[in-house]
């Protein structure tokens, strides 16, 4: 086991907030099972915990998250147990849990944003970023398909820009991200971050999470994502594996 995977998840409370420190630098902070099942379980506590009114999502050493983790996937068989097919559920699973997440989450981006960490970005509330953060959906241009991911960039950028995103692999800047809705805020360095964070932490501090968890349910019904969609778009990423082989 790696050091990254001796911890891969850090978790931080202080007052209402919890922070989630994706850790595995040395992987750029890829999601491997280990980090995938810290998530899962974190995520459950916290939505479950009604002293928690804010969640902050960041990735260590200055990068937040390179999508999944392609060295583990590519030793996954294509379907049956611990497959490619269940992996891709897995992700999609974890994308519905966070933006259903009650509470008001807030992603601070730093380095990049790719795939699955893209994906993680557009289903938060609020995003943060710095100005030489970059983002990105590739998987078409290895000829893998953005399925878990799509209907949350769709939700954010709306249906013009997501096909750019989704069907060209582009990669944008953080205020090209700002122009199309994919960031709220760009901000110049990382201490400009942790200044800006702390500073929308105090103006958000008397916010009722009642509020904000009902809010966001009604949200999420003029929005609505299929709750059977991470099934659907595994299905259909292993179908594409299955056309590359035959």
């Amino acid at each position: 086991m790696s050091a990254d995977d001796q911890q891969p998840l850090i978790v931080k409370r202080q007052d209402r907030v919890t922070t989630l420190t994706l850790n595995r630098p040395s992987a750029r902070n890829a999601l491997n099972a280990r980090l995938l099942a810290a998530l899962e379980t974190e995520l459950s506590a916290i939505a479950a915990d009604r002293d928690v009114a804010i969640l902050v999502l960041r990735g260590a050493d200055g990068f937040f998250c390179a999508g999944g983790d392609v060295k583990e996937r590519r030793s996954l068989p294509l379907t049956g147990d611990a497959s490619l097919e269940q992996r891709s559920a897995r992700e999609g699973v974890l994308l519905a849990q966070l933006s259903q997440m009650p509470q008001l989450t807030l992603a601070a981006v730093e380095g990049g944003a790719i795939g699955a960490g893209l994906g993680m970005v557009c289903a938060c509330d609020l995003v943060l970023c710095t100005a030489g953060a970059f983002f990105s959906a590739p998987e078409i241009l290895t000829g893998n398909m953005p399925a878990q991911i799509a209907p949350y960039i769709l939700a954010q950028a709306g249906r013009r820009e997501a096909r750019r995103l989704l069907l060209t692999g582009t990669r944008i800047t953080a205020n090209e991200a700002r122009a199309i809705g994919l960031v709220t805020e760009v901000l110049s360095d990382e201490a400009d971050m942790d200044l800006t964070i702390a500073r929308k932490l105090e103006q958000l501090a008397g916010i009722h999470p009642r509020a904000i968890a009902h809010t966001k349910a009604l949200l999420r019904r003029l929005m609505p994502i299929e709750a059977d969609y991470p099934r659907i778009a595994a299905e259909a990423y292993v179908a594409l594996e299955h056309a590359k082989v035959s």
